[in-house]
């Protein structure tokens, strides 16, 4: 019986452990005096822990009841400073990431290619939590990737999409309405990846 017993409990904390993604670091001090060892250690578990990943889901609300976005600014990578009301005409993908999070940076390539193939439709939007930018320049100097890439150092932005780990992306309609949440990701693999936001964001398929 107990044997049963502690099968199901391994079971149960492996599907916790896939559905939510990166767990969120809540206290800004900690990560301050994190080391390069725990946070190699961090990227390790979280990529190992990527196996048989399913994202959880949520539908945003119907058109007459929609959840309209919270706005915010952020400054980008290039140094320019936007709003999210800034790209109403086109839907954006939110994306909340770190460089630490291994289930975020398996996203990327996707996200690179949504927004390379949807770039009069869609706009990338990856809002890094909680790091300074030297960290954040150093990761898109290495990788290159041309999508928007904002800073959230101190978490206000992510305070207003609360989440309890990351990445978690929010797609937003052209009007600003929340259309779907993803806690965690939909696939290991980029082309799945790529057709989960493509199907939910209601693109055509190219």
């Amino acid at each position: 019986m107990r044997g049963k017993l502690l099968k199901v409990t391994i079971l149960a904390g492996i599907m916790a452990l896939m559905a939510g993604g990166c767990s969120q670091r809540e206290d800004k001090a900690a990560d301050e005096t994190e080391t390069k060892a725990q946070q190699e250690a961090a990227v390790e578990e979280t990529e190992e822990g990527a196996q048989g990943e399913e994202a959880v889901s949520e539908e945003g609300t119907e058109a007459e009841d929609a959840e309209m976005a919270p706005d915010f600014e952020t400054v980008l990578s290039s140094g320019e400073t936007v709003r999210l009301s800034d790209y109403r005409g086109k839907k954006v993908l939110l994306n909340f990431w770190a460089t630490w999070c291994g289930y975020c940076i398996m996203e990327f390539p996707a996200l690179e290619r949504l927004s390379a193939d949807y770039p009069e439709d869609l706009v990338v939007l990856a809002v890094d939590c909680g790091e300074d930018e030297a960290t954040v320049q150093a990761f898109l100097e290495e990788n290159e990737y041309s999508f928007l890439v904002g800073m959230d150092e101190d978490y206000e932005i992510q305070r207003l999409y609360p989440t309890n780990g990351i990445p978690y992306t929010v797609l937003i309609d052209e009007n600003g309405a929340v259309m779907h949440r993803t806690t965690g990701i939909p696939s290991r693999e980029e082309d799945e990846i790529y057709k989960f936001y493509r199907e939910n964001l209601g693109l055509d398929e190219r």
